[in-house]
């Protein structure tokens, strides 16, 4: 959503609006379903999406051509009009079943007679040989070869002459058709040879060292080399034929309504889905005995972090400000778990007289702390404050769990080795320690007063562990990625029946599931590898660089110096 996007890179973004536009503005064949496009747009935004019509009349009696992958989509739209215009045209195809019926509808929709069906299977050489045979036998003129025909794949297939399917289909069985039939074309001259292309040739590589693509496959690459090998064949085979009266010329359709194009869309969507749910925390751990808290645990990150740390054993304490949402949450934990030692304490954030009952009344119930996960956030749009007079992100999202941290020390000394969590946010790389105006009184930004919180988080953190070092108390801070939860529920434009009905159903494509998101969490909480790890940064679990603001000591030490000042927390340490 727009209200994020200070969160995350710009690369991110572009993954859900390239793929979300093109399924979206995808092109239709008929003006009924350009209907569907205009119910939303403009008929001036319709116009351009489909513009670059072919509006000439033209007389194409006597002229015979041939397109490939022509019984639907654009090769069947082209043989129609074609048939319409009078041409001799031979649908070059594989189904038969599917092509003799789309050849019925196009001879009855033009009056058109002189259009045949002859068996082409580009993914087999001998195929390709076979129909050349066959078309010369009955035909001795060539003016137009349409080499449209095409497939993409996700998974890596093989022709039957051994070549990866889409290099083979795409390019391959029509170099070779193409060169059979030049021939002819030279015979006929003036004609033409169309190679259907497409935009994704400039994203292509021809891999010299892995054309078949033996070594590494990746569908959308291996379809960008084969869509960039037809306009490379394109430009070689014009210089060839110069002088002989054959032209030859690619083209990009645009983005287009049929079989491919949704393959397409799905094919990367489920890459970029799978790369989005990257970092996953799969080392099995026994926990218990281990005593945790989590915040903010009744929703989304939290809530899949309880329920992870219940399947391993743990015993857990949901610390949260709404009861009967973590109640509900503790009971659905239990019932999935087995584990009944998850427990509700109240805890709000935004107070610092609850977060010193949460410790008073925990204390009173464990003398043990294993493990201290400081997950609850919020993001605001606008200013708010908290009971204590901070700005509500700053005070919820940091001062709180200063506090908290702070008064919690002696208990996680005792049990150490012990880990304290601070789920922060890669929004801390765009944040800045305002210290002439920390509360932000003077002026005041949603995302901006955000990032600082998720800021201090980290400089939190790295401060904290120096002062640690020594006791067996670990602090590490994260970035979970970006999480389909509810910490937007607050921005008025999120909630908008615009976002909820166009806008979200595409973004959330793209965004982890709280699942995913809660693995860095468990990954730092839990690896048995980060025992002794201190003052670092992950994400998907692996550490990353923080933000070259979480570096500067001196804004460092005023952030540890005001915390103290305003939360009132003890001098521990």
């Amino acid at each position: 959503m727009p209200t994020f996007s200070h969160l995350m890179p710009s690369r991110l973004i572009t993954w859900p609006v390239a793929i979300g536009l093109a399924a979206f503005l995808i092109r239709y064949g008929s003006s009924q379903c350009q209907a569907c496009f205009v119910s939303y747009h403009s008929k001036s935004r319709r116009r351009y999406v489909q513009s670059g019509q072919f509006e000439k009349e033209t007389d194409e009696t006597g002229k015979v051509v041939i397109v490939t992958g022509s019984n639907m989509g654009i090769g069947k739209e082209t043989v129609l009009e074609l048939a319409r215009r009078g041409a001799t045209v031979y649908m070059a195809c594989r189904n038969k079943s599917k092509t003799e019926q789309a050849l019925k509808e196009i001879i009855e929709q033009t009056g058109n007679n002189k259009i045949f069906f002859r068996e082409l299977d580009l993914s087999s050489l001998k195929s390709v040989r076979k129909f050349v045979s066959n078309f010369k036998e009955e035909q001795d003129e060539l003016h137009i070869l349409i080499n449209n025909a095409g497939v993409i794949l996700e998974t890596r297939g093989l022709t039957e002459d051994g070549f990866e399917m889409q290099l083979g289909v795409n390019h391959m069985g029509h170099f070779l058709l193409t060169i059979l039939l030049l021939d002819l074309l030279k015979k006929s001259a003036p004609s033409r040879i169309i190679n259907v292309s497409s935009l994704a040739h400039t994203n292509g590589e021809i891999k010299v060292d892995d054309l078949n693509s033996e070594k590494n496959y990746q569908g959308g690459k291996a379809y960008s080399q084969s869509k960039l090998a037809n306009v490379m064949f394109t430009r070689e085979l014009a210089k060839r034929l110069e002088g002989t009266g054959v032209s030859v010329n690619a083209l990009h359709p645009g983005m287009v309504n049929t079989e491919i194009a949704k393959n397409f869309i799905l094919a990367q969507t489920k890459l970029v889905r799978r790369n989005v749910q990257s970092g996953q925390f799969k080392k099995e751990t026994d926990e218990t005995g281990k005593v945790v808290i989590v915040t903010g645990s009744n929703t989304g990150i939290g809530k899949e972090t309880v329920l992870e740390l219940a399947r391993r054993g743990a015993t857990v304490y949901m610390a949260c400000r709404n009861k009967s949402k973590t109640e509900q949450a503790l009971k659905e934990i239990i019932e999935q778990t087995g584990n009944e030692k998850i427990f509700f304490l109240e805890l709000d954030l935004s107070s610092l007289t609850s977060v010193r009952k949460f410790v008073s009344n925990f204390k009173e119930e464990q003398d043990e702390l294993h493990i201290l996960i400081n997950n609850a956030g919020v993001i605001l749009e606008t200013r708010g404050l908290t009971e204590d007079g901070f700005e509500m992100q700053l005070g919820v999202n940091h001062m709180g769990h200063f506090l908290l941290t702070i008064l919690l020390l002696d208990l996680l000394k005792k049990s150490a080795p012990s880990r304290i969590i601070n789920v922060s946010s890669l929004a801390h790389s765009y944040g800045e320690i305002k210290v002439d105006d920390l509360n932000s009184e003077k002026k005041y930004s949603g995302s901006k007063a955000y990032s600082q919180s998720k800021l201090a988080n980290v400089m939190f953190t790295r401060e904290l562990a120096k002062r640690l070092e020594g006791t067996g108390v670990t602090v590490n801070a994260l970035h979970p990625g970006m999480v389909n939860t509810e910490i937007s529920r607050n921005f008025k434009f999120a909630q908008s029946k615009l976002v909820q009905l166009f806008v979200k159903p595409l973004f959330v494509l793209f965004l982890k599931d709280a699942k995913s998101g809660a693995q860095t969490t468990l990954y730092a909480a839990l690896d048995p590898d980060l025992d002794g790890v201190t003052g670092q940064y992950f994400s998907d679990c692996k550490p990353k660089k923080v933000g070259h603001a979480a570096t500067d000591e001196k804004v460092s030490q005023f952030l540890w110096e005001e915390s103290m000042k305003w939360t009132g927390a003890p001098k521990v340490i």
